[in-house]
């Protein structure tokens, strides 16, 4: 069973929904706290629980967009050099590398990796990438990610709520394309980089 508590905070959460401040208030938590280093897939589950499925994800989009071109905007201000070199600490040499050589298609492979929301932003920003490859790049790529795991969220939301076990069973199909989603691009990309480095 269920404990009750969690039930009446995933129902006052759905309730706030409707609220006209809702979707303003996701937005603005969605900017600020991804800038503050908070993983998107968090907003993503909170979009998913609070709106469900479909709306769910039309609202995390919204927070992408807004959060990811102020953030965008603010690597401008920064500076190529800044960014670089706070990128060159953390060896984001290739992933910067890949989103300047590939303009769109690099930020659409780019947001399939497990990185920072943020440290994407800004280095795009930073970049002589144009502004619409960023949008359109971060848009798309971040799309099969978002949907997992809003879908994973709202059906999480609904098995709770209703104790369907099909619900249940839904939730850990999706929690288990989430893992694949997370787990996945690391490995590739450390057999590309041991390829790389291997002697020839």
């Amino acid at each position: 069973m269920v404990p009750q508590v969690i039930q009446q905070w995933l129902t006052l959460i759905r309730e706030s929904s409707s609220q006209p401040w809702a979707v303003p208030a996701f937005v603005g938590c969605y900017a600020l706290g991804t800038t503050l280093l908070m993983p998107a897939v968090s907003f993503h589950v909170l979009a998913g629980l609070t709106w469900g499925l479909g709306r769910g994800i039309l609202v995390s989009q919204l927070g992408l967009i807004v959060g990811g071109n102020l953030q965008f905007l603010l690597g401008r201000k920064l500076g190529q050099k800044r960014v670089s070199d706070w990128l060159k600490r953390r060896g984001w040499t290739r992933v910067e590398q890949l989103v300047h050589a590939e303009g769109v298609w690099g930020m659409i492979a780019v947001r399939q990796l497990p990185l920072p929301f943020v440290g994407v932003n800004l280095m795009a920003g930073a970049s002589p990438l144009r502004w619409w490859h960023f949008a359109v790049g971060s848009s798309v790529g971040a799309l099969p990610p978002m949907v997992v795991y809003t879908w994973f969220a709202a059906e999480i939301y609904n098995g709770v709520a209703g104790a369907k076990e099909g619900a249940f069973l839904r939730a850990l199909a999706a929690g288990a394309t989430m893992v694949v989603l997370a787990v996945v691009p690391r490995v590739l990309l450390r057999l590309r980089a041991r390829g790389q480095t291997s002697p020839r």
